[in-house]
């Protein structure tokens, strides 16, 4: 898009990385058994962390 409004600067996201990795080596401790690990989604019980949905938070504020 051009026109005497349009600042002359180019901004844009060509120079910036697509994204970032965080990931933090997992020990393998407090492990569910196979069928626990299924039903919950993790085989970590510290990486069980259940969905609370809307009735929990509310605009992204706990308002227990």
């Amino acid at each position: 898009m051009t026109g005497k409004n349009c600042p002359t600067n180019k901004w844009g996201i060509k120079d910036y990385p697509l994204a970032s990795l965080y990931a933090p080596v997992q020990c393998f401790k407090n492990l569910y058994e196979p069928e626990m690990a299924l039903k919950n989604g993790t085989l970590f019980e510290e990486l069980n962390l259940p969905f609370m949905g809307d009735s929990v938070y509310k605009g992204g504020c706990c308002r227990g």
